[in-house]
């Protein structure tokens, strides 16, 4: 049995974690959402987002992802859990600002790239996190909200992007995550 009063402050922290799971999940769902609208003829670039372009949009979060998790390693052990996991929110809301404010592919590119860089880090600075700060009998649980917080934002992404103007998204992300 789980002693909630015990257990509340580290329940708290984790799901405040959790808020940047549910950003990197809401990137992730993004693209699928705006490729359509990205890929017509009234879209906000410059010119119509290609299938190859496209490719390379959704597969940059990837590569992101996969430069954040190898490099935060000697920053996670010299500056601290926390302070990482604060600094982590500037590549996340780099992302939405360069999609707000970019005219052509390039910055979707960069931005992607930010957006999988967060969340590269975040994979592997948010379990770290729990393990120091929770108990053993709800330390599952509590790293269950890993997978939870972003599969929830990859719905909000999907579902956000697909009913939202293509310039309300990034700025309604700030306002309610």
């Amino acid at each position: 049995m789980i002693d909630l009063g015990r257990c509340r402050w580290q329940i708290i922290a984790t799901l405040e974690m959790g808020i940047m799971m549910l950003a990197h999940g809401m990137a992730l769902g993004w693209l699928s959402a705006m490729y359509l609208y990205l890929s017509s003829d009234n879209t906000p670039l410059d010119e119509k987002l290609t299938v190859y372009q496209a490719s390379w949009t959704g597969s940059l979060i990837a590569i992101g992802g996969l430069f954040g998790n190898v490099s935060i390693g000697i920053p996670l052990y010299y500056l601290g859990r926390k302070p990482i996991m604060y600094f982590l929110a500037f590549p996340n809301a780099i992302h939405w600002i360069l999609i707000y404010f970019g005219t052509n592919v390039i910055y979707l590119y960069v931005a992607r790239f930010f957006a999988g860089v967060s969340g590269g880090c975040v994979l592997s600075v948010f379990p770290v996190f729990i393990s120091e700060i929770a108990d053993s009998n709800i330390r599952g649980a509590l790293t269950s909200t890993i997978v939870c917080a972003t599969s929830t934002g990859i719905l909000l992404g999907y579902i956000l992007g697909y009913f939202l103007d293509y310039k309300v998204l990034p700025c309604k992300r700030h306002f309610f995550c």
